[in-house]
């Protein structure tokens, strides 16, 4: 006979015996007369065996709200039926059966208590199948089937399962595994039944809980595929390496120190605390104002040490200790200037300076025929102490020869003294520019070229 099978019951007269097997339905019917209003009522009707304290035991009982309409005399032959569930755990032949109407008009109707008149077959429990169709390891935004190899250590682990019901019939499914560290720990122990059921043939997915994976070598996890949750039956099981997880990349660190303190720094390229093996740092060496870097030292020996520009790259192999040596800086205590774009003609030239207050003059060079300078050649001044900048030009004028080593033409002059032109019959400035002068000034010591091209000074 098979399972879930309906098999109908009438009590209007004494029935026939039935046999059922658990999970079938027995539908009963009950039959009256009613004569009467309109009423609701209700038909109980229960499975029952005798039992030493109870004749009438209920196994399964049925309680069914119907309503009757108004049924003046003659009256109304009234049927009503009730689906009965068989329970499983039950066997045997001595299963009775009775009904009853309840809440109309005078007493109760009961039909008889028909004894052994169902018999109830020893349950067959059916032969489970299921598989674990696929399992994999999700650890950050991997993921792999298990078993996971070279997995990185420091990953959050996440363990997907998908178990497929093998059977004809949809199946509730049910899982548990237990996740170990190399060391034996159970670091994840994880047990769920789905909410529903499988169909046949499909899969259902299980999700556990995130768990660290913190250690280098081989983690293990132990699977089992269940069905039938009031009595639990494993179909599928693996027991074997969940992932190996490979020891963490070597690190190193970089210490780098300023010689003499507070003459510069030093800036990393990447800038961090630790560096994985073989990785290319920039090391930058910067001079704080006064000094200059002079070479690169430190322990244990690195390429690069002892070299003089000021960056150098280190690749990542051990902890170094870098030192940047810088020097103080001798005072610059004098100002250069030469020509750049000076007109094709010129053949030389001369320069005179003043402070930017025009009480301090500083000597000439270059200012009479014999000792002007040649047109590449360049001024060098003696700036006296707390001389202050910037400086003024007091005249920069270009020559050439209009009669050799006698008569001079000027082609270029530019002054920065002076803006506006003298007015000899008042004996005062006048408002009227003067054409040769321009803003152009020396900020400070140094060495400089002075572009005639765009009338400005340029550092060297």
């Amino acid at each position: 006979m098979a399972r879930g099978k309906i098999h109908n019951i009438s009590l209007a007269a004494p029935p026939e015996v039935l046999t059922v097997d658990p999970g079938d339905t027995v539908r009963v019917t009950t039959e009256f007369d009613y004569v009467g209003p309109a009423i609701s009522c209700r038909m109980i009707s229960a499975i029952w065996h005798p039992t030493f304290l109870d004749p009438h035991d209920e196994i399964v009982r049925g309680n069914k709200s119907f309503s009757i309409p108004s049924s003046p005399p003659p009256g109304n032959h009234i049927t009503v039926t009730m689906d009965l569930l068989v329970p499983s755990g039950e066997v045997g032949t001595d299963y009775g059966l009775y009904s009853s109407i309840r809440d109309i008009p005078g007493p109760d109707i009961y039909t008889d208590y028909y004894p052994n008149i169902i018999t109830i077959a020893e349950e067959v429990v059916p032969e489970f199948k299921g598989t674990i169709s696929k399992k994999e390891l999700e650890y950050n935004e991997s993921q792999g089937a298990i078993p996971v190899s070279n997995v990185p250590q420091g990953k959050r682990g996440l363990v997907h399962i998908w178990g497929r019901n093998d059977m004809v019939t949809s199946q509730k499914l049910g899982i548990h595994w237990i996740v170990k560290d190399p060391g034996g720990i159970v670091v994840e122990d994880y047990q769920d039944w789905e909410f529903g059921t499988t169909g046949s043939g499909d899969d259902h997915h299980f999700i556990g809980g995130r768990f660290d994976i913190d250690k280098p070598g081989n983690w293990t996890i132990g699977i089992s595929l269940a069905m039938n949750p009031t009595s639990p039956v494993t179909v599928d099981s693996y027991a074997g390496v969940l992932c190996t997880v490979g020891a963490p990349p070597a690190e190193y660190t970089l210490e780098v120190t300023v010689e003499p303190p507070a003459t510069g720094y030093v800036t990393k390229s990447p800038s961090k605390a630790t560096y994985s093996a073989g990785e290319v740092v920039t090391l930058t060496a910067h001079p704080y104002s006064g000094y200059e870097f002079d070479h690169w030292g430190g322990w244990p020996p690195y390429p690069g040490v002892g070299s003089t520009s000021p960056s150098i790259q280190i690749t990542m192999d051990a902890d170094w200790w870098v030192v940047a040596a810088f020097r103080e800086v001798a005072p610059v205590t004098t100002v250069t200037v030469a020509l750049r774009n000076p007109p094709s003609d010129a053949e030389n030239w001369s320069l005179s300076l003043c402070d930017w207050d025009i009480t301090v003059p500083i000597r000439f060079v270059g200012w009479n025929g014999k000792e002007r300078l040649d047109i590449a050649e360049a001024a060098t001044f003696e700036i006296p102490s707390g001389l202050k900048f910037p400086l003024r030009i007091l005249a920069l004028q270009l020559t050439k020869w209009k009669v050799p080593g006698e008569v001079l033409q000027q082609v270029y002059y530019v002054q920065s003294f002076r803006p506006y032109l003298w007015d000899w019959d008042k004996s005062d400035w006048s408002d009227e520019p003067d054409p040769t002068y321009k803003e152009v000034f020396i900020p400070e010591h140094g060495s400089y070229f002075y572009n005639v091209s765009t009338e400005r000074f340029e550092r060297v």
